[in-house]
């Protein structure tokens, strides 16, 4: 028999059994084993959250930027998309185009997304189907996102826009960012919180002043808690 004390050496699987008294009304106390499977239902049951869910959902982004801003057009003969830039559709080629594969929501004209890849579906019947996108906007390297749809706009010198579909709740939602850019010189990453709406988040970089190419692989995490806290 193993010693109870020095059980288990490593983590238990869902299929190991533990020891436990069993009582049922009007019966003895039985000795019993459960398996762990049954201690994890017992202990979710009934809990909302249960104890694995977060009680938010998360985006996480690396963000990079370069340049001013410079708006561009890309179509089926610009050649393959770069993930991570936050294109939106200028033309669907008469709702013909599939640009879902590649991060979009829809395929609806006006949509922004970030891509996540390369190659779209389809450029619509006639090959007509346009995206349109903002060179000087930051470009995410996204590790994880639960919250939705979220894109990335270029607003002047130094400050860009983190965009959603009213999916950040106000008064539940926190912002947090790298203290400082990445370009090697004293600069700072902030949010603006006094424009945060449940659609926007606004962020700046400054040396002295507000100034682009700070931005270097910055993280960005955004939180939107699911209960009031």
């Amino acid at each position: 028999m193993a010693a109870i004390r020095s059980y288990p050496l490593a983590a238990p699987l869902l299929t190991d059994t533990v020891l436990g008294v069993q009582y049922v009304e009007n019966q003895e106390p039985a000795t019993k084993q459960y398996r762990i499977s049954e201690i994890v239902a017992l202990a979710e049951a009934g809990i909302t959250p249960t104890p694995f869910e977060l009680p938010y959902n998360a985006y996480t982004a690396l963000l990079t930027q370069n340049g001013a801003s410079v708006p561009n057009t890309w179509g089926s003969a610009s050649g393959p998309l770069t993930v991570g830039v936050t294109y939106q559709i200028g033309s669907n080629d008469g709702d013909t185009t599939d640009f879902t594969n590649v991060g979009a929501p829809d395929n609806l004209v006006g949509t922004f997304f970030i891509a996540t890849g390369t190659t779209p579906t389809s450029w619509g019947v006639d090959d007509n189907g346009e995206l349109s996108f903002n060179e000087g906007a930051p470009v995410a390297t996204v590790l994880e996102n639960t919250i939705g749809n979220i894109w990335i706009e270029y607003g002047g010198t130094g400050t860009y826009f983190i965009n959603s579909t009213e999916l950040f709740t106000v008064d539940k939602t926190t912002v947090s960012v790298d203290t400082f850019g990445g370009n090697g010189s004293l600069s700072r990453l902030i949010h603006n919180t006094t424009n945060n709406t449940s659609s926007r988040i606004t962020l700046f970089t400054s040396t002295t002043t507000l100034d682009n190419e700070i931005l270097l692989k910055s993280r960005l995490e955004i939180k939107v808690y699911k209960i009031q806290i």
